[in-house]
Order: C-alpha cells, then sequence, then structure tokens
C-alpha cells in the first residue's frame, strides 16, 4: 500500500488501489485498521471501554467502506480517516440504540462524569442514581433526546434539527442551550451535580 517506507500513498490512489484490486485483500484490511482506522476504534472504545467492540465495530466499518469502494460510490471521500470515524460512530450508535433506552444511557453517562466525586458509601450511591432519575422525569421528552444527542452522542445541530423537524442547526442550537439552562435549574444547589453542570456548561 506504499510507494516507499518514506512516501506514503494519498487516500485517493488507495481507493484507486482498492478498486481496481491492486492489492491482497487480507493486507489493505490490515493497512486500513492500523493506519486509518484508528480514530474510529478509540472513539468507540472511549464510549464502550470494551476493545471486543471496538475491534468489531471499526471491522464492520472497514467492511462497508470496501463494499462501497468496489462498487464505485465513494467518490465523495475525501479522507479515510474521517469517513471510519464517522462509520464507527453511526454504527456504534445503532449498535447501543437496540441495547438499551435513552434514559438508561443517560445515567451511565452520568455516572462516568460524576464517577471522581462518587460517594463511597452504597446507599449514598443509590440516592444519588434516584435523584438523576428524577431530574430526567421532570425533563421533557425533546428535552431528553437533545441532550442525549447533543452531549453524550456528539451529534452535529443540523442532524438534531433533521431529527425533530426545528428547520435549521440554529434553531436546534437554541433549543439545547434552553434544555441545558433546564437541566442546570433543576441540579441547582446539588454538589454531587456540579461535574455534571460544569461538563454540560462546557459544551457548545
Amino acid at each position: 500500500m506504499q510507494r516507499a517506507d518514506s512516501e506514503r500513498l494519498s487516500d485517493q490512489e488507495i481507493i484507486t488501489r482498492i478498486r481496481e484490486g491492486r492489492d491482497l485483500p487480507l493486507r489493505v484490511v490490515q493497512y486500513l485498521y492500523t493506519e486509518k482506522g484508528g480514530r474510529g476504534y478509540y472513539w468507540v472504545l472511549k464510549r464502550s471501554r470494551n476493545e471486543d467492540t471496538a475491534r468489531e465495530i471499526l471491522q464492520e466499518a472497514i467492511s462497508r467502506l470496501l463494499i462501497q469502494i468496489r462498487k464505485g460510490k465513494a467518490t465523495h471521500i475525501q479522507s479515510l480517516q474521517a469517513y471510519l470515524r464517522e462509520s464507527c460512530k453511526n454504527l456504534y450508535l445503532n449498535y447501543k440504540h437496540k441495547k438499551k433506552p435513552i434514559e438508561a444511557d443517560m445515567l451511565e453517562y452520568a455516572d462516568t462524569v460524576l464517577e471522581p466525586s462518587l460517594p463511597s458509601d452504597p446507599m449514598e450511591q443509590a440516592e444519588r442514581t434516584d435523584l438523576i432519575r428524577q431530574v430526567l422525569a421532570l425533563l421533557k421528552e425533546k428535552c431528553k433526546k437533545v441532550l442525549y444527542w447533543a452531549v453524550v452522542e456528539e451529534r452535529t445541530m443540523d442532524w438534531i434539527a433533521e431529527q425533530l423537524n426545528l428547520g435549521s442547526s440554529q434553531a436546534a442550537m437554541t433549543q439545547k442551550y434552553r434544555c441545558k439552562t433546564s437541566f442546570v435549574k433543576l441540579v441547582a444547589g446539588k454538589p454531587a451535580f456540579q461535574a455534571l453542570v460544569n461538563q454540560l456548561l462546557a459544551e457548545r
């Protein structure tokens, strides 16, 4: 997949070689996995905390990429690394949605952000989890979705606007701001939630 050790092929040259079948399939997959799949792999690993899941998702993304290239449908791809990262992200999110509802994922996300401030007493941990559930129950369904998609899944404002028929990315941004404000007000004065509030405030 290289001209020489010091001169790597461009992504477009790699796509051409794959389409024309100039390299052995196993060599192509190994190259994409090690040289182009890192960002996608680590994006999934960070969220799943499972190396097997991250590997499986990346392998599926590479398989789909190869099919697209060989069918001549990869003309829009500018960066193989960026394409595989986005593909891994979408595959993982679809996989995760089949396993658990939004509220369960939001609870998991809150626990991850608040982990450094976890109380040592199991009873206190249970009380905090119950408080998170109470806060989520008070949020409107649209706000649950907006915060989940924007903060947990890192979806774009264009994508959120399309899902909720908001008309524009600016409308989605406004909705996100309102939902963040509502959430912050609900947990105001509760020290255990400060890390989560700071995380939300840091999101743009």
